[in-house]
């Protein structure tokens, strides 16, 4: 038992879904709560939504990337990722 290394998880994986996780709460709060009146802030926090996903991404790879990390966390960022910017152009061409 002396001579196997237990990995890590990636810190940057963490990073990739802790930020997704955010995002999809930011989400949740933007269509409970914003009417199509209201543009002032709303309209920031829905701009701020949109590249989160992005920020997300780019830490997921980078996660992948290291070595001698485990590899789960920064899988999961990356498809929450992929499904959360695959549901924004969903939702914009919508709208």
């Amino acid at each position: 038992m002396e001579g196997i290394a237990i990995k890590k998880h990636s810190e940057l994986g963490i990073v990739s879904v802790c930020i997704n996780a955010f995002d999809i709460l930011l989400w949740v709060f933007l269509f409970a709560f914003v009417r199509e009146e209201s543009y002032s802030i709303f309209d920031n926090l829905f701009y701020l939504s949109m590249g989160l996903p992005i920020v997300a991404l780019i830490f997921g790879i980078w996660g992948l990337t290291q070595k001698d990390r485990r590899k789960i966390f920064p899988i999961i960022g990356i498809v929450l990722s992929i499904l959360e910017l695959s549901s924004i152009f969903y939702l914009w061409h919508w709208y």
